[in-house]
């Protein structure tokens, strides 16, 4: 019961937002929450959503941004200025609700201009209690569950259920237009790496004669690395001591204004200030080493050694 209640509230969430974004001519597809529930769940309370993940344009993503500030929503998420991009910015509504804004997903390599242009392609309507909002058609739906799967990796046991469920539920030919959505998007790697975390879905992959092309992020991924992990692989594909040295500063040193935005701490004057830069540095010295060796290791398997 308690599930069912936070999804109806979830449903209800979605839908205000959906609406609201399509008043300022913004489209959105859903992901996720009705989605999953209405291709995989028979049972609405089978499965519980805690949050909104919408996609838009990546033209439309500023609009978008900008309506959820004037609708008092607060941005969770600050990525560090001239560092790798997000492909989704947290939002929280006044009522405690997470939307994360997407405007690219995990695993497609593509552009996120090509993204939107082969997904919104790939969509259908559903019909909730207060209203109806655009969700990916079920190839589309199959690639999102597996490219989440890899995402989170082998410790998420969430993200592995929707997996398990997708593979029991949809048929094969959804996963076929999965496969050839993974080829045009560049997410052959993740996707791949998704379905490998359980034997059902080896067995798809089987049947799908992709060809080989793990990378060694999606390694990293799949294996749910330290959160450092995948720095050291966004370092290893930057240019030039200078721009690597600079990347490192950055993280060690965000600007100011970033970390007050990010840290309480950091809010409270010099001293407080100086305490948050501490901490940070700290703390990736503390994390660096274990995320190196995830990375190594991630990397030696998909190279080789040497």
């Amino acid at each position: 019961m308690i599930a069912a209640g936070a999804n109806l509230a979830i449903q209800a969430t979605t839908v205000e937002i959906v609406q609201a974004l399509a008043n300022a001519g913004v489209r959105s597809i859903t992901l996720k929450g009705p989605l999953l529930t209405r291709e995989l769940y028979a049972d609405n309370a089978a499965r519980s959503s805690t949050d909104v993940d919408l996609l838009v344009p990546p033209g439309a993503f500023e609009t978008a941004e900008a309506l959820f500030s004037k609708m008092a929503y607060e941005l969770l998420s600050h990525p560090i200025p001239h560092d790798r991009p997000l492909n989704a910015h947290s939002w929280r509504t006044p009522r405690g609700i997470h939307i994360d804004l997407h405007r690219n997903l995990i695993g497609m390599r593509a552009t996120a201009e090509e993204v939107w242009q082969v997904l919104s392609m790939e969509t259908e309507t559903v019909i909730l209690d207060d209203g109806q909002v655009e969700v990916l058609a079920r190839g589309a739906c199959a690639l999102h569950v597996a490219l989440h799967a890899a995402q989170h990796g082998i410790r998420y046991s969430k993200a592995l259920a929707d997996l398990e469920q997708a593979l029991k539920v949809l048929p094969t030919p959804s996963w076929r237009r999965a496969a050839e959505l993974a080829i045009r998007l560049d997410a052959v790697a993740a996707f791949s790496a998704g379905l490998k975390l359980l034997p059902a879905g080896s067995e798809i992959l089987g049947q799908l004669a992709l060809p080989n092309a793990l990378t060694v992020e999606a390694a990293l991924l799949a294996s749910s690395p330290p959160q450092t992990a995948r720095g050291f692989e966004w370092l290893a594909h930057v240019r030039g001591p200078r721009s690597k040295m600079s990347l490192v500063l950055r993280k060690f040193f965000p600007p100011a204004a970033w970390l007050r935005s990010c840290s309480p701490v950091a809010s409270r004057g010099r001293i407080g200030l100086a305490a948050a830069y501490c901490w940070r540095v700290l703390w990736l010295l503390f994390h660096a080493g274990p995320g190196l060796l995830a990375w190594l290791r991630a990397r030696r398997r998909i190279r080789g050694p040497g």
